[in-house]
């Protein structure tokens, strides 16, 4: 399939082409981890990632930037960590504002000789990739101009996984100044493991109404505005496992924001006949998706 270069003018997607992720029609906000050891987790993410504690409850940290909550932390100490192959979550992931932040988070990392996991150039985006103490998959990572990204006829959009200079990338970030992430900083994206396409796909896209934006054997990419994506999913190592147990550490829930109202409402009609477990309160819904994962729409 040939590619071609849209102009910010052109395409489906135009009246979002330069809007960040949270200004898309529906974006995810913040996810909630079950974890053991809730001081230390909270400890790492302030020290490693750079997040803030915002407030905490008995058993619960909310973190975040500037104020806004990006993460829950729950403690549950009996809780198993959660096996490879469980449906759930690979990896949250943080987009930063800049490739200027993204240096010296990465320099800070390193200078702190933290272990990662990788890192790759995806066209759309550069990434570096790490787990946390208790094996929670997390991207830092920043866009590239959405004025160069690359969509095909059918509006897919263009991403690979290509090697990252990041002798360069540790030069930029290298003696500047780091007190944590950046205002601006949000949650991307999340990427789920699940057990099957077909549950994933009528999840995303017959449900909450989010575009395919690209897809491969074994991975796929959902989002809203045309955004390289939103929720992204794999088999990898989770085809054919079942639901994620709730006795079970990691992905609890995640928070999907909806700035288009009108969407939302047409998510609400579609559960009745979705045949998903979901509530209906004052102020959200929740479904719980194939994996075990309650989706909180708001």
């Amino acid at each position: 399939m040939s590619q071609v270069h849209l102009k910010p003018a052109d395409g489906k997607y135009a009246e979002f082409r330069a809007g960040p992720p949270s200004e898309m029609p529906a974006h995810v906000a913040s996810s909630e981890l079950i974890v053991r050891d809730l001081q230390e987790m909270a400890a790492w993410y302030e020290d490693v990632i750079g997040l803030e504690y915002l407030n905490g409850d008995v058993g619960q940290i909310k973190m975040g930037i500037a104020g806004e909550p990006l993460l829950t932390l729950t403690q549950d100490v009996e809780a198993e960590l959660a096996p490879k192959s469980a449906p759930g979550l690979f990896h949250n992931a943080f987009v930063v504002p800049s490739r200027a932040a993204l240096a010296r988070w990465f320099a800070h990392v390193v200078d702190s000789k933290i272990t990662l996991s990788g890192a790759s150039n995806h066209l759309v985006s550069e990434a570096i990739y790490l787990d946390d103490p208790e094996g929670n998959g997390i991207e830092v990572y920043r866009d590239t101009p959405r004025s160069e990204w690359t969509f095909d006829d059918n509006d897919f959009v263009q991403m690979a996984s290509l090697p990252m200079d990041l002798d360069r990338l540790y030069a930029e970030g290298k003696g500047q100044p780091w007190s944590g992430m950046e205002a601006g900083t949000s949650l991307g994206h999340i990427h789920l493991k699940v057990s099957s396409y077909s549950d994933i796909n009528a999840f995303a896209q017959d449900l909450l109404g989010f575009d395919l934006m690209l897809g491969y054997t074994s991975a796929w990419f959902y989002a809203t505005g045309g955004y390289h994506h939103h929720i992204s999913a794999n088999e990898w190592h989770s085809k054919g496992h079942p639901a994620r147990d709730d006795s079970m550490t990691g992905l609890k829930s995640y928070t999907l924001q909806f700035n288009d109202r009108s969407l939302l409402d047409q998510v609400a009609a579609r559960l009745p006949d979705s045949g998903y477990t979901y509530s209906i309160g004052d102020d959200e819904i929740v479904v719980r998706d194939p994996s075990g994962i309650d989706v909180r729409l708001v």
